[in-house]
């Protein structure tokens, strides 16, 4: 026998305990808690182990339940947190956005794009759209700036001039909307009307 078919002899019969090593050092806290908890361990012949306290647990538990009576529905009082002024006002915008996008909607499905990419990419340079883009981006700075302040610096008044302009900026983006699509309904017609002249 060489050197080198002694070291792999050596290196073989070390392989095998080396992996087990590791693998008890890498789950020493699992087996720690697993060890804690069981009670009965037979292997190979009659693989069982018991693990007593939670079955007992679980029985427990299970007991409990079986022992409630059914709950009466009218009696269980449910808090429900009622809204803040900061969530109302984020709530407005949310509606106000909901609607702008079912009015996008309308469009073939390469047109659409979320209210705020439509009010910037397609209504600010059209008509009024500079002065919507204006409100509408003052709005969501409203936004922003609501859920950083403390929840008593917003109050109702707060809450109604914001919803009166999200309501104004949802008129003004159904009209600017409008007035977009028939300028651009007009603009295909008429390429069309002037091609059999030619």
């Amino acid at each position: 026998m060489d050197w080198l078919q002694f070291f792999s002899s050596i290196i073989a019969s070390l392989a095998w305990p080396s992996v087990v090593a590791l693998l008890l050092i890498l789950l020493r806290s699992q087996l720690a808690s697993l060890a804690q908890r069981l009670e009965e361990l037979t292997l190979p012949g009659g693989a069982k182990a018991s693990f007593k306290e939670l079955i007992q647990e679980a029985k427990t538990s299970a007991e409990f339940i079986a022992s409630k009576k059914p709950s009466d529905n009218s009696q269980v009082s449910e808090t429900k947190r009622l809204p803040t002024p900061k969530d109302k006002i984020f709530d407005t915008f949310q509606d106000a956005e909901a609607k702008m996008a079912a009015i996008i909607s309308e469009l073939p499905i390469h047109e659409r794009k979320t209210p705020a990419d439509f009010i910037f990419y397609t209504l600010k340079s059209h008509g009024d759209g500079a002065n919507l883009y204006k409100l509408y981006e003052n709005l969501r700075q409203i936004i922003f700036s609501s859920t950083q302040a403390p929840e008593d610096t917003v109050s109702n008044k707060d809450v109604e001039d914001f919803a009166f302009a999200c309501d104004v900026v949802l008129r003004k983006f159904e009209t600017e909307f409008a007035a977009w699509k028939a300028f651009r309904s007009d603009n295909e017609k008429s390429p069309r009307a002037e091609a059999p002249g030619h």
